[in-house]
């Protein structure tokens, strides 16, 4: 009986005693993201100085999303950024998924252009960036 009383014991310290098991990180995801004209048709042709709409549909399970960056980048250098990160600071969220809208403005030459969206929480994770191409005419 003394021993399966201090079995019971030291199982008991050893449950109290672990961390409980981690979820993942609550890392933020992108979603979707839908690009506008001004005119509100969802496009990826742009004329330079024009304002590009953006909806984006962000997933966090923990409620904490800080930021936005968006980074840009023209054909002739895929490697270096032309533009950004550009630091958006979001509002609130309110919900596990939320739809944040913005705009910015088609700056720099014509061409094809890479345009990499991504999302950053208060404990900095940051989700997996989120790549689109437009086009942008004179």
């Amino acid at each position: 009986m003394k021993r399966l009383s201090l079995l019971v014991i030291l199982l008991i310290a050893l449950l109290y005693s672990c961390s409980p098991l981690q979820e993942d990180d609550h890392i933020p995801e992108i979603i979707s993201i839908s690009l506008y004209d001004s005119a509100g048709t969802i496009t990826d042709n742009f004329k330079i100085n024009d304002t590009i709409l953006a909806s984006i549909a962000i997933f966090d399970p923990d409620l904490d999303i800080e930021s936005l960056l968006i980074t840009s980048y023209h054909a002739s250098d895929s490697d270096t950024p032309y533009d950004g990160p550009l630091i958006y600071h979001l509002t609130e969220q309110t919900d596990e998924q939320v739809v944040y809208q913005m705009g910015f403005i088609a700056i720099g030459p014509a061409g094809e252009w890479r345009i990499e969206f991504q999302v950053e929480d208060s404990e900095g994770n940051e989700s997996e960036i989120f790549p689109m191409t437009i086009t942008k005419d004179e």
